[in-house]
């Protein structure tokens, strides 16, 4: 016998699992286990105790690289500024450092020799380690530069969360190289033809820097990034992004703003708890059926629970008899006495579900939030008035199949269908232009609510052909919600 999935008991309250989500508990004990892994110290209960209050979940820690003359340099600080995050230079670590280890590349460093790899890591770690970028995050800038150095620093706990490689062609390359320029003062960068500076001032101080005008240094720095690029790769695959830095240097750092703003995939159980807002025609009810139909959740719409209430005749049903059957308003908490009932079900929070049309403003998301239904993606489907008045208001019934036509992209087959088609009296322009009111009067409430709290409201362009728009929702329910920057 197949027991009904709607009317199994709950063993676990169905709120448990939206909380732990909600908290990032999944992300919390794995970050806190990893760190305890990683630097194995010798109080693991002390050390997870210490990694709680240091509350280091979402602080950048980024690695910007590129090939000689990429603009590293010029992104890495600008992205340190707007992010408000220590910037990471390795050409300046000895100076800075004032530990033992920075005593000692500053030794090496007067001998004329490069500092060596174990000792260049010390330096990195103490720094993305000190207070500042332990609490604001850090950008390290230009390194590491083989996968060598990638993988000591991976063993030293350096870790990113994104790694962002600045791709141009080489003959770009010795073209900025060549009429690259500095401000001894500043460290700003500059360039003879793309990004002169204004300030007099500071154009009698730029200098060019060593090397950057002689062609067999330039050469011999285009062929160690090409040596080493594979395996840089190879080493932070799981977080790698190429951006073309053949552009404007806005455009650039738009599309690694972009990136950064992406929220790693977690490997937490996941479950879809979708609303899909929008004015009526936008097509909600066909893309809830095919975000249903593909991720196996439940479909739940509110007049579907109505409809089905009234005809069994339930306790509930015949409070909303009254008003069904005079196509009133159904009163708050009657909506809400049915979504508790269906949502709190067992195929709904094993599974998932799609809300359809609901809620419609603002107090009743915070009403729904409140007994403990709080959506994970939240999809505004965006459409233009004058598309939603063709989509509507051409269509007409078939009084005998039951059939639905429209006047342009499905028009009757024959004269005699044709003569005996209705149209519902919803679809009469005067009162969908009523509903598209109502909607639009709550419209921006609802924005500021989602967008406010934790960012989950995502705009879909829903004046398209159906397929596109579910593909569009499909990478917003699969991909994790942008994060703000």
């Amino acid at each position: 016998m197949t027991v009904d999935q709607t009317a199994r008991p709950l063993r676990i309250p169905p709120h448990y699992g939206t909380y732990a989500e909600e908290k990032g508990v999944f992300e919390l004990l794995k970050g806190m286990l990893q760190s305890v892994i990683i630097n194995r110290p010798s109080d693991p209960i002390q050390h997870m105790l210490d990694w709680i209050e240091q509350d280091t979940q979402d602080i950048p820690a980024i690695i910007v690289q590129g090939r000689f003359g990429s603009g590293r340099h010029s992104i890495g600080k600008e992205l340190s500024q707007k992010l408000r995050c220590a910037l990471v230079l390795p050409e300046n670590l000895p100076e800075e450092d004032s530990t033992e280890d920075g005593e000692k590349a500053r030794g090496i460093l007067s001998q004329g020799k490069a500092v060596p790899d174990d000792l260049m890591i010390k330096l990195v770690k103490n720094r993305v380690n000190s207070p500042d970028a332990v609490r604001r995050g850090w950008i390290l800038v230009g390194f590491p530069e083989t996968g060598v150095q990638a993988h000591m620093l991976q063993q030293a706990a350096v870790l990113a969360k994104h790694y962002i490689n600045l791709q141009i062609p080489d003959e770009v390359v010795m073209e900025r190289a060549k009429g690259k320029r500095v401000d001894p003062e500043t460290g700003n960068i500059y360039h003879i033809t793309f990004d002169y500076p204004s300030d007099a001032d500071i154009e009698k101080r730029l200098i060019a820097p060593p090397n950057c005008e002689k062609e067999d240094y330039l050469v011999d720095q285009l062929i160690k990034h090409h040596r080493n690029s594979v395996t840089l790769e190879s080493a932070y695959e799981n977080f790698f992004s190429q951006v073309n830095a053949d552009q404007p240097k806005a455009d650039v750092l738009m599309q690694v703003f972009n990136i950064i703003s992406k929220k790693q995939r977690s490997a937490a159980p996941h479950t879809p708890r979708i609303i899909l807002l929008g004015p009526r025609g936008a097509g909600k009810s066909v893309q809830s059926a095919l975000i249903a139909k593909k991720y196996r959740i439940v479909n739940v719409k509110v007049d579907d629970l109505v409809k089905t209430h009234v005809a069994g005749e339930t306790n509930i049903g015949l409070t909303l008899k009254p008003y069904y059957e005079n196509n009133k308003e159904i009163p708050d908490n009657l909506v809400f006495k049915l979504l508790d009932e269906r949502l709190g079900q067992l195929d709904c929070v094993a599974n998932g579900w799609v809300l359809n049309g609901f809620p419609k403003n603002a107090s009743q998301v915070e009403r729904m939030e409140r007994i403990g239904f709080k959506a994970n993606r939240v999809l505004m489907m965006d459409i233009p008035t004058d598309s939603i008045i063709e989509r509507v208001c051409q269509r007409s019934i078939d009084p005998l199949t039951g059939e639905t036509y429209h006047t342009l992209y499905k028009p009757a087959p024959t004269v005699e269908i044709k003569q005996r088609l209705k149209v519902h009296p919803r679809d009469e322009e005067s009162v969908v232009q009523m509903e598209l009111n109502e909607f639009h009067a709550n419209k921006e409430d609802l924005i500021d609510y989602f967008q406010t709290n934790d960012n989950r409201l995502q705009i879909v362009n829903a004046d398209q052909d159906t397929h596109s728009v579910f593909e569009t929702i499909e990478s917003m329910i699969c991909n994790p919600i942008p994060a703000k920057i």
